[in-house]
């Protein structure tokens, strides 16, 4: 493969398909059965390791783990006559709270009300008052600066005393997830071999109405990062969520649904790209369809539907993995 190019598979005629990496900067995988989508989504993230791109893994199930060690069933690639030899990939798994925060600096105060059951209470909107255009990076800062705010319109003594004791409940309740900001430069490391890492991050220790928050502000501050360091056009890291549909609730909980859609969206202007799956087109908003650049449609097994802006659409016989595959015997019984 020449840089930036992957293998994706084996076209009818037996020839394989090769495609810029560029072109899957932001690219959906839906239909089939999970299985296949997830092997989809691993023949494209190893597309982007390959081209030194990081990849950024929501790793709901606990699955991904396997792409550290090479593929050991080789007949399934020497039999697609794909190029090059099985291999493991670095990672680095993340968890919360150990790891994982929800920066206080980067949440939004209304997604971080709606999550918690109380946009619309009182104390709810005085917690959205005293947060709003502030950048604490953790609940400690926030408890200083409120044990020091004077009384101002709405924010009377009695009020302070209720988001002192909402703030302090948060602190019992999810100890260490509001201590600080995260490390969005080991998650997305920029790395200097050939070969890109991975990093992996599992939710699940989280209560998952704070999932989806956690991760927004992790994939903000993955934003930020390479803000800081300039834009250059090309592609350096790729956010990974399979079965991203349950960060779309619109029913209840509208702002963080819209939130991740403008998330997808300002990728167009970073070097940051999207790779998601949903069982089916409408799991996901209609905005993001029409706007990826890459949509794949499993049709049964290992075919799938290739269809790339711009471009004529085509099927391919997906190919095997290089890496150890996330689903066991894939190809043995597809």
């Amino acid at each position: 493969n020449v840089p930036g190019e992957f293998t994706l598979g084996m076209a009818s005629n037996r020839v394989l398909v090769k495609e810029p990496i560029s072109f899957f900067k932001r690219t959906i995988v839906v239909n089939g059965r999970e299985e296949h989508r997830t092997h989809t989504a691993q023949v494209i993230m190893e597309g982007a390791l390959l081209s030194n791109i990081s990849c950024v893994v929501v790793d709901w199930k606990n699955v991904f783990g396997n792409m550290r060690n090479p593929n050991a069933e080789t007949q399934w690639l020497q039999e697609q006559k794909v190029e090059g030899d099985p291999i493991g990939f670095p990672l680095k798994e993340f968890f919360p709270p150990e790891n994982l925060k929800i920066d206080l600096g980067l949440v939004e105060p209304l997604l971080l009300a709606e999550a918690l059951g109380i946009g619309k209470s009182d104390v709810g909107q005085r917690l959205i008052d005293f947060l709003s255009g502030t950048h604490y990076t953790s609940i400690e800062e926030a408890q200083n600066a409120l044990r020091t705010l004077a009384p101002h319109g709405e924010m009377n003594t009695f009020q302070i005393a209720r988001v002192a004791r909402l703030l302090a409940l948060l602190t019992q309740t999810y100890p260490h997830l509001f201590s600080g900001s995260n490390p969005v430069d080991e998650v997305s490391k920029i790395w200097f071999q050939s070969v890109a890492r991975i990093g992996l991050v599992n939710p699940s220790p989280l209560d998952a109405r704070l999932q989806g928050v956690m991760l927004h502000t992790l994939v903000k501050g993955i934003f930020e990062f390479h803000e800081k360091r300039g834009i250059s056009g090309r592609m350096k890291t790729l956010i990974v969520i399979p079965e991203a549909a349950q960060l779309f609730d619109f029913t209840h909980r509208p702002l963080l649904s819209n939130a991740w859609k403008e998330l997808f969206f300002r990728s167009q202007q970073q070097d940051v790209g999207f790779l998601l799956s949903a069982a089916h087109e409408i799991d996901l908003p209609k905005e993001l369809m029409e706007g990826a650049d890459a949509k794949l449609s499993v049709i049964a097994g290992k075919d799938v539907a290739i269809s790339l802006q711009g471009r004529k659409n085509y099927r391919v016989t997906i190919r095997d993995t290089y890496s150890q595959r996330i689903v066991k015997d894939f190809f043995s019984r597809v």
